[in-house]
C-alpha cells in the first residue's frame, strides 16, 4: 500500500509537470505481465522486468538487490526532476529510459585499461574501480549496489551511483554525448547544474526510503 501511494503520488506529479508520465503511453502498468523477483529468490543472474517501463530490465548477481518496483519508482523520480530541470521536448530521455538494461553489481566495477574522470574532469589513478558505468550506446548502465558499511546501514538506491549513471545516459540521448569527464572541458554536456541535480534527486529518493 505504501509503495502504491508513492507511485500514485509520482504519477500525479509527472502529470502536473509534463502532462504525461515517463512510461510509454501505450503501456499499461500491469503487475500481472511483470516478471518480478521469484519466491525465495530461486533464480539469480537473470533479467527482471522493471514495472511500468516498456523494455527496461534489471539484472543482478545474486538475491541481494533492489526490488523492481523500487527501481521503477526511482526512475520515475529521476524523470520528474529531469523534466523539471532540463526539459525533454523531443521525448528522447523518456523513450530512452523505456528501453534500457540496468545491471546491479556486488563489487565496484573493473574498468580494465580505462581510467575514469572525477567530477572536476581530472583523471583518476590507474586501476581505479568505478561505482558505476554508463554504456549508453548499448542502452545499459552498471551500478555497484554498495555493501552496507555497518549493521544498521541498509542498501538504498540513493546511496549508489544510479542517478549519476542516468544523467550520463540521458545526456547521451538528449545531446549526443554522455560526457565522461563530467565538469571537465574535454567533452560537452555535463555542468555544475547536473552535479547538484544528482544530490537533489537522491534527497527525494531518501524521502521515499529508497
Amino acid at each position: 500500500m505504501k509503495c502504491f501511494i508513492h507511485c500514485l503520488t509520482i504519477c500525479l506529479m509527472v502529470s502536473l509537470l509534463s502532462g504525461k508520465t515517463p512510461y510509454e503511453t501505450n503501456h499499461t502498468f500491469n503487475v500481472v505481465e511483470v516478471n518480478l523477483l521469484p519466491k525465495k529468490c530461486r533464480k539469480t543472474r537473470m533479467f527482471h522486468k522493471v514495472p511500468g517501463y516498456r523494455d527496461t530490465l534489471q539484472w543482478a548477481e545474486n538475491c541481494n538487490y533492489f526490488d523492481p518496483y523500487h527501481t521503477s519508482l526511482a526512475l520515475s523520480v529521476f524523470y520528474i526532476h529531469w523534466y523539471s530541470s532540463f526539459g525533454d521536448l523531443d521525448d528522447s530521455v523518456r523513450l530512452a529510459i523505456n528501453e534500457m538494461n540496468i545491471y546491479w553489481t556486488e563489487n565496484p566495477i573493473d574498468l580494465g585499461n580505462s581510467i575514469p574522470y572525477n567530477l572536476s574532469g581530472k583523471r583518476a589513478k590507474p586501476g581505479t574501480r568505478a561505482w558505476g558505468l554508463c554504456r549508453a550506446e548499448e542502452r545499459s548502465i552498471f551500478v555497484y549496489s554498495r555493501k552496507p558499511q555497518m549493521l544498521r546501514d541498509k542498501k538504498r538506491i540513493s546511496k549508489t551511483s544510479f542517478i549519476h549513471e542516468l544523467v550520463h545516459y540521458s545526456l547521451y540521448f538528449s545531446q549526443g554525448d554522455a560526457d565522461s569527464d563530467h565538469e571537465g572541458d574535454k567533452y560537452p554536456g555535463w555542468t555544475e547544474q547536473h552535479t547538484y541535480f544528482i544530490s537533489g534527486v537522491n534527497n527525494s529518493l531518501q524521502t521515499l526510503d529508497l
